[in-house]
């Protein structure tokens, strides 16, 4: 049976593009010299809002332009609401470290823009929330029969996706310690009217 005769309903969306700009002297300055600390696994900035930075405002109008472009394509709001950057963060996975199994608490959408990557070798890694009561081991994996699933990623990168879609990084391998991989991480919250207020579901924001 070929696959034009699945309809596929309910999809997760993840969005991917490019922020389509290179990376100033000053914001890699900034991204070399903030104190970083350990993670599960791998790094992170001791700082946990670094798009505040006013070093950081151009970065981050180009990442909440793709964030916009995000919400309302997928969710094409009735009521005046968007989304707000909340925390944001770095995370740096050297050789050997790797970035845990997690999901990201209070937070609507999450993303990651990626400012050292190669997309021959870095990935992020995503996996079904849905329970199967039974697993079927598949020939070939597709997305309908896949529990886990990949996006290759590289410098300039962002990944959009549900806050609630567990992701990971799998461990960097390599045997140069200069291949570090360094990226923008954050999360957003709504603002503005969500619901229905004849539904008795509205909440205001």
């Amino acid at each position: 049976m070929s696959s034009d005769k699945i309809v596929s309903i309910f999809p997760t969306a993840i969005f991917r593009d490019n922020i389509n700009r290179s990376f100033s002297t000053e914001e890699l300055n900034f991204f070399n010299a903030v104190e970083k600390k350990l993670n599960r696994g791998n790094h992170s900035t001791v700082d946990q809002y670094i798009l505040n930075s006013p070093i950081m405002n151009s970065l981050k109008a180009a990442i909440e332009e793709k964030i916009k472009e995000y919400f309302y394509t997928t969710f094409d709001p009735e009521n005046t609401v968007e989304l707000f950057v909340s925390q944001s963060w770095l995370s740096l996975t050297r050789p050997g470290e790797h970035h845990h199994k997690h999901r990201h608490s209070n937070s609507f959408i999450s993303g990651v823009v990626y400012i050292n990557a190669n997309r021959e070798k870095d990935k992020i890694y995503f996996y079904d929330r849905v329970y199967r009561e039974l697993f079927i081991k598949p020939k070939n994996h597709n997305i309908w029969n896949s529990d886990s699933w990949y996006l290759p990623v590289g410098t300039g990168d962002i990944v959009l996706f549900p806050s609630s879609l567990e992701h990971m990084v799998e461990t960097v391998e390599t045997d140069d310690q200069r291949d570090v991989r360094v990226s923008l991480a954050f999360n957003t919250f709504l603002k503005g009217t969500i619901g229905n207020y004849a539904s008795s579901t509205e909440l205001v924001l």
